[in-house]
This record gives structure tokens, sequence and C-alpha cells, in this order.
């Protein structure tokens, strides 16, 4: 159990050796083994190339469970084990310094995760006291792992071990000897006030008002939803909604009045709005490299686009279509029944046609 634990301690690093292999690997793969220019690639997209020099994604469910493994497995074993403890506090440091590197020279941006994913590890961690105390109960309560004097000789392989340990030794005198009835003592204490906190504790704090632990609440001002969007926010909302309107006929994803605010909006001199600014699914990094599309607010955003003709001027399109099936709800409903995915009726709108067959609304 300790080798394990003690491979858990300096196992961080070896994935992180692993996996940063397989990057350099698959990049060299990516530029043919001939050449140490990275921007000689065999990619036929511009996310295909990203995702091969972007780093992984952060996931820290997985770090969590790794952290709670190693807590639970350390105090359930611990005193029976003491050097557990040193393993797990090498452990913790070796996943400090690796997470926190790796947040800054490896892992994409991350998510952003609120406080319930914290409050639940923590809430979970409590119980880890309750294996302490309980588990180093039972073995400093067992006589046999304390001396020699208590072992109870075998004659056979077939023989059954007694161990003179049983769960009615607990009401006995020999199970509230010292070290074991101070860990029992406590054992029951917490799983006490863990089962009747929610009621014990307001009582305490009623008689003793020093002990109550302030919950601070943030109150972060913030102005309204349109000053709050920062520059990059705002012109991606804008442009999305103008290539909309221009290319995509009939696609108004905004009423005028709204459009017309969020293009004159002022910048607030607070906080602004962090992560995805926006309910269109097209606005979250995530779904936007999934879908292969390129925003309308990128500068030049054609030569970002590859597709499979000649002709330089429609490139556009592989995007716009995404945009239009994505938000078919904006259109009429006589427009969503004759609706053809059909690149062609595309090209043909961006030469002032209309995007969809000629039928009375």
């Amino acid at each position: 159990m300790i080798s394990t634990m003690v491979f858990n301690a300096y196992y961080p690093i070896l994935e992180w050796l692993m996996y940063y292999g397989m990057r350099i690997f698959f990049r060299i793969l990516n530029r043919g083994f001939c050449t140490c220019d990275r921007y000689h690639t065999s990619s036929t997209s511009i996310k295909d190339y990203t995702s091969v020099y972007n780093g992984p994604s952060y996931y820290i469910h997985y770090k969590y469970s790794t952290i709670l493994n190693t807590i639970f497995v350390t105090f359930m074993f611990g005193f029976g084990l003491p050097y557990l403890f040193p393993v797990a506090m090498a452990s913790m440091i070796v996943l400090y310094f690796i997470e926190k590197s790796m947040l800054y020279w490896s892992y994409m941006q991350p998510p952003m995760y609120d406080q319930r994913l914290n409050e639940t590890v923590l809430r979970f961690m409590k119980y880890a006291t309750l294996f302490y105390l309980g588990f180093g109960y039972w073995m400093a309560s067992n006589q046999q792992l304390l001396s020699n004097e208590h072992l109870d000789q075998v004659y056979r392989a077939s023989d059954t071990h007694n161990s003179t340990h049983l769960a009615q030794s607990a009401f006995l005198e020999s199970g509230w000897n010292c070290p074991s009835a101070p860990m029992i003592f406590f054992f029951l204490g917490t799983l006490f006030f863990i089962i009747f906190g929610r009621w014990i504790m307001p009582c305490i704090e009623w008689c003793c008002p020093r002990v109550k632990i302030t919950e601070f609440e943030v109150d972060q001002p913030i102005d309204n939803y349109y000053r709050s969007l920062d520059d990059e926010d705002q012109n991606w909302s804008v442009k999305e909604e103008e290539n909309a309107r221009e290319n995509l006929k009939g696609l108004k994803i905004l009423d005028d009045e709204t459009f017309d605010r969020l293009r004159k909006r002022k910048i607030t001199d607070g906080s602004t709005l962090q992560g995805v600014h926006t309910y269109d699914i097209l606005a979250n990094p995530s779904y936007a490299t999934r879908f292969q599309y390129v925003s309308a607010a990128i500068p030049n955003r054609c030569d970002f686009i590859i597709d499979d003709d000649s002709d330089e001027d429609n490139d556009a399109i592989q995007s716009d279509i995404v945009k239009a099936v994505l938000n078919l709800a904006f259109y009429s409903e006589t427009k969503i029944k004759n609706f053809e995915f059909d690149r062609k009726k595309f090209s043909a709108q961006l030469k002032g046609q209309m995007l969809f067959s000629k039928r009375p609304e």
C-alpha cells in the first residue's frame, strides 16, 4: 500500500512527461518529420492545426478525485502506517506545483468553475476524520498488533486464525484502554456532531457569538449587460449580427433596438463579464471548435477557411451554413420549411439572390 501511494505521489510528473512527449511527437508528425518549421503542416484547416499545438483541456474533477483518494487512504490506514502521512504531503506538494505550472504553460484556458464543486469536496473531506478515528480505534484496540503476547498459534494451514479481536470488544474494559479510548471517544463525538451539527451549531453560536464564522457575501458592482461587455465580446456580437443580416437574408437574431444599443454602448468603468457572454452556442469556444466555425468577428476570416473548390469568394459559406442551421428558429416558419442544406444556394445568396426558394410567405 505504501508503495502504491509513493507511486501516486510521483505519477503526476510521469504523466506530464508522457503527455508532453506525445504532444511533441504529434507536432513533429504534423510537420512530416522533415522540418523544424512549425508553420509547415499537413493540417487542412486552422482548427486542426491549432488542436495539434494546443495543450490539454483542464478537468478539475480528476484533480479533486486524486486529492480525495490520497486523503481517505491516508486517514484510513495512517494510524497503523504513519509513513503514509509524509507520503501524502509529498503527493500534495508535487500535485500543486505540477498543476500550477501546467495552468500557466500547458493547459488551455480552463472553464469558469463556480464554488459548488469546492464546497462538495470540502463537505466530503470531513468524513476522512471518521475514517481515521474509526480505523485507528480498531487498530489500537487490537492487542495482536501491539504485542506478540496475544498471538494465537496456527498449527495447520486450514486452521481458522483467531484474532481475539471482535466487535463486542468495544464494550469490554480492554476496548477502552489507551490509546484506543480517546479515539473511540472522539469518533463518537465527531459522528454525533456531523449528524446533528446543523442544529447544535446555531445554539453554540447563540451562547457564544464569538465562535460564529461569518459568511462574506461578495457584492460585486456590475453595470447593465451592454456596458459590461468588454470590447472583444461586443465586437463579436456586432460582427456576427451584421454578417447574419447582410449575408443570410432574413436572419435577425437581435431586434433592432437591442442591436442599436449594442453598437452604441460605452464600456463600463467597473468589472466586465467573464467567460461566454451570450447564449449563442457559437460564442462558446468549445462548440465553435467542434463545428469548425470561424467567426465573422475575425478579420479576413476567409483566409482561415479552406474549402474543396477553387472559388475563393465562397469560403465563408462553410461557416455561414453552420450559423444558419443553428439559428433556424429565428427564420419564419415558411422559410424553415423551404430551407435546403445546399452550398449553391448560399453561394447564390452572396451574389444577391435569395437564400430560400421563392415561394409566397
